[in-house]
């Protein structure tokens, strides 16, 4: 039960406007001597999204970064986008967003293992700053084929008992109504994509069965059900939206949601109340499980496919009805 932001030691990512890329110095990354440092890699005319652009909100942190890197090592030029701003939401979920350094660091490390990335400042909140990051990246890469949608938040005691409205509101804001501000700035680019648009949505567990999470729970619903009209309101313009919904995932996060120390031995105490649940001998999931499932939606496979949630989630909604 995880977004792409969190606490802890990978802490956390976001999303704020504009040109991060020019203003923090990295506007020329994947070109140069970081690229020329850079491991070999295939040949990009074999990789699957080999000259496909992604715009990736969250990606700072956490499944974002990892997400950013995985769909680089794919073939696709990657837009990070975030907050840069630790702060922004400090008083409202608990804890720090990701920072510009942080940010700076996760297309840092896109360059270094070969790739080519721009950091990008922007709020999902704020679909004016999206717009500006939106031109941004089609200022340097010359369009957006994907937009992975995994920017989102978590708070403590999300249970009934501590109903808090403006609280919720501000988890739904960035969770549900920040994809669909994600989506509608990158829109257009979208439409002109070469062989179709991609978007893959971060959804959750928590969006396929009830886990008394009024909050964050409810958020995942919306975003699962942005990703069903939006399939079918842009099918027409050739655009591909789809979910992946993991179970709960190796951040900082569920740690940060049940009040633990990020340690082996709170580790533990989740994997075991998880395991209860799982079909599968499995734990908490890495991130670069998790990225490779974006990948897969962003890619070929996902060429007559629309309007799904694909889980990773150990079988666990192998015992609930279709």
């Amino acid at each position: 039960m995880t977004t792409g932001n969190e606490p802890g030691n990978e802490q956390r990512r976001s999303l704020m406007i504009g040109g991060l890329a020019a203003a923090a110095g990295i506007a020329a990354l994947g070109t140069g001597a970081a690229a020329a440092q850079a491991p070999s890699r295939p040949a990009p005319e074999r990789l699957p999204l080999a000259g496909r652009v992604a715009f990736v909100t969250g990606a700072a942190r956490g499944i974002g970064r990892a997400s950013a890197l995985a769909l680089s090592r794919a073939g696709a030029r990657v837009a990070l986008v975030d907050i840069g701003d630790a702060d922004a939401m400090l008083s409202e979920i608990g804890y720090p967003l990701a920072s510009r350094e942080e940010l700076e660091a996760s297309a840092a490390a896109v360059v270094a293992a070969g790739g080519e990335a721009i950091p990008l400042l922007a709020d999902v909140r704020d679909i004016a700053q999206l717009r500006a990051a939106v031109d941004e990246t089609l200022r340097r890469f010359g369009g957006i084929d994907i937009v992975a949608a995994i920017a989102g938040v978590g708070v403590q005691d999300d249970d009934f008992a501590h109903y808090d409205p403006e609280r919720t509101r501000h988890v739904i804001d960035v969770n549900g109504v920040g994809v669909l501000n994600t989506v509608h700035a990158a829109w257009e680019p979208l439409k002109r994509s070469a062989g179709g648009g991609r978007v893959v949505v971060l959804s959750s567990q928590a969006a396929r069965i009830g886990e008394a999470l009024p909050a964050y729970g409810t958020s995942k619903f919306a975003a699962t059900g942005v990703v069903k009209n939006l399939a079918v309101a842009l099918g027409p313009d050739n655009i591909r939206v789809n979910a992946l919904a993991p179970s709960m995932v190796e951040t900082g996060l569920p740690y940060f949601q049940n009040r633990l120390p990020r340690n082996e031995a709170s580790r533990r105490s989740l994997t075991e109340r998880l395991g209860r649940n799982f079909v599968l001998p499995l734990q908490m999931l890495d991130v670069d499980l998790v990225a490779e499932g974006i990948v897969m939606l962003a890619g070929p496979m996902t060429e007559a496919t629309t309007g799904i949630t694909f889980d990773i989630n150990g079988g666990l909604t192998a015992q609930t009805p279709s």
